[in-house]
């Protein structure tokens, strides 16, 4: 997977106050001062908090999940 991309610029939308946790294996977590940002290694970016959600609750049946899946069968 790609190397960790800058820190997003507007985090009103990527900040989450609870530490998120999902299942998949591509899902990322950082903590900062305050809150936490999630970020995909399939798609390479930090992730808006309604994404997050999604991540949380809905991992299995993710289509990046899928494609990451086949990323790492072709390595």
């Amino acid at each position: 997977m790609a190397k960790r991309g800058r820190e997003p610029m507007y985090k009103t939308i990527f900040a989450v106050y609870h530490k998120p946790q999902s299942e998949c294996q591509f899902f990322e977590v950082q903590e900062k001062e305050g809150y936490y940002l999630a970020r995909c290694r399939v798609l390479e970016r930090y992730l808006t908090t309604d994404q997050v959600i999604k991540c949380e609750n809905y991992w299995r049946t993710c289509p990046f999940r899928r494609i990451g899946e086949q990323m790492l069968e072709e390595d």
